[in-house]
């Protein structure tokens, strides 16, 4: 983990031959997943050689989130690059730009579509349905309000279009079926022809106009259910993309989904999680919780995973998060690095063992969420640090000899798991510390048995 964030970190500052010495120095192949974030970091940085560069080596869809994080980032150079250079041109690299709120970069890239020049008006008959939808929410996310509802007008008119062609398809249907009802029936013959001769299939009786009728109708209530269901159901899905958006409307851009439909708007957890991300999440949460939307765990959870603090103590204090679902939110923000989630979670009593919280960091190689655990320990004093041996395990797989020794010190002695934490961890001063205070590599296991031997034999195959 720490040498991709070193080698990404390297990526962003555009220089070639540093990367590739870096490169050298890691002594082992890379694979393609592995190579994905240092091409977003050199496209978030805009560095349009180092893109072109790293193409060459990350082919693929892997390297399709390289073009969309130069879209959200407004970065159009190294975004020109790597579609100058043989990445295909798609309709998500038009959703990131949309996300990052780049209007012109939208533009620009709608001009470049693969089947001619498109405007943004013309989308919805570009793409296909589901790829406007999510077209529409990221548009609800980046932004502004006049051009989501230019967006939502097209779509809806699409929708619109459809109710009108199944409506009158089920009249037509209705109306023949009168038509036939007024004429006598009589059973058919069905025949299929071959080379040879006609071979009677078989006769069956007419359906009659009344069962045809009540066919149809089921028919043509099925697709006028799928047809409201989208045009209900979307402004739904475009509530949370809204409520974490940055743009400076978006209490408008959600009041204005509300009025769409009204009582049946849909207003679970969902939209508060995506409102407890941003630096205004405080405020979001507590105008949210005034319009009656459900504010719970799943927004403290998404708080931690994203390192928001004040968010989650606001939640926490408020009463909006039980500290028997703070589990999850523990493990979002050990795993993701966020110290001062943890810190609020500790604080207030959630589940963050130090002990745990620094087993899950160190294998991410969140150096200070470990040094955070080992301070919390040493602080508690007495033998809190002896009896914390898996904290030791987790400073050598961190690869912090200064941890460690802190910890030793401590009467703190690992466990046989250390050796092989500080091997996984790849740290070879880890590894030779390790090594010299006397904790051995764990035994080989033995080989499996073979079968059990007869009385008298060897146990082998005769």
């Amino acid at each position: 983990m720490q040498r991709i964030k070193l080698l990404s970190l390297t990526a962003s500052t555009g220089s070639i031959p540093n990367l590739e010495l870096a490169l050298d120095r890691i002594g082992i192949a890379l694979s393609a997943q592995e190579e994905v974030p240092m091409l977003e970091a050199a496209a978030r940085a805009g560095r349009r050689d180092m893109c072109e560069w790293l193409l060459k080596r990350v082919r693929g869809k892997t390297a399709m989130s390289g073009a969309m994080a130069a879209a959200k980032a407004g970065q159009q150079s190294a975004l020109e690059g790597l579609l100058e250079n043989g990445l295909q041109w798609k309709p998500c690299i038009v959703r990131a730009a949309a996300t990052g709120g780049h209007r012109g970069l939208m533009d620009w890239l709608l001009l470049r579509h693969s089947d001619g020049p498109l405007r943004l008006e013309d989308c919805r008959a570009a793409f296909d349905q589901a790829e406007y939808e999510r077209l529409l929410e990221a548009a609800a996310e980046g932004l502004d309000l006049p051009t989501l509802q230019l967006m939502y007008d097209k779509w809806r008119m699409a929708w619109d279009e459809q109710h009108q062609a199944a409506t009158a398809a089920a009249a037509a249907a209705a109306a023949q079926v009168r038509r036939r009802e007024r004429q006598p029936q009589a059973p058919t013959r069905v025949y299929s022809f071959s080379d040879d001769d006609w071979e009677q299939e078989g006769e069956q009786e007419d359906v009659g106009p009344l069962m045809q009728l009540l066919r149809h109708e089921r028919e043509t209530a099925h697709a006028l259910q799928i047809i409201v269901y989208h045009m209900y159901g979307l402004p739904d899905k475009l509530l949370p993309a809204a409520a974490r958006s940055l743009t400076p409307d978006w209490r408008e851009k959600l009041e204005w989904l509300e009025e769409l439909h009204e009582a049946r708007t849909h207003k679970g957890p969902d939209v508060a999680a995506a409102a407890a991300i941003g630096p205004d999440a405080v405020a979001r949460l507590a105008w949210l919780r005034q319009r009656a939307y459900t504010v719970d765990h799943l927004a403290a959870e998404e708080a931690a995973r994203t390192g928001n603090a004040a968010a989650l103590a606001y939640l926490i204090d408020e009463g909006q998060a039980a500290q028997e679902q703070g589990q999850r939110a523990v493990w979002h923000a050990a795993v993701l690095g966020r110290l001062g989630a943890i810190k609020v979670l500790a604080a207030r009593g959630w589940p963050a063992s130090p002990t745990y919280v620094a087993a899950v960091a160190a294998e991410r190689g969140h150096t200070h969420i470990v040094a955070w655990a080992v301070d919390a320990v040493l602080c508690a004093g007495g033998d809190a640090a002896a009896g914390s041996r898996w904290l030791l395990d987790a400073a050598a797989r961190a690869g912090s000899v200064e941890l460690m020794e802190r910890l030793w010190q401590h009467g703190c002695r690992g466990s046989e798991r250390a050796y092989a934490a500080a091997a996984e961890g790849g740290c070879e001063e880890a590894l030779e510390w390790v090594a010299a205070h006397g904790i051995a590599a764990p035994a080989p296991e033995p080989p499996a048995a073979g079968p059990a031997a007869a009385p008298g034999g060897t146990g082998l195959p005769g």
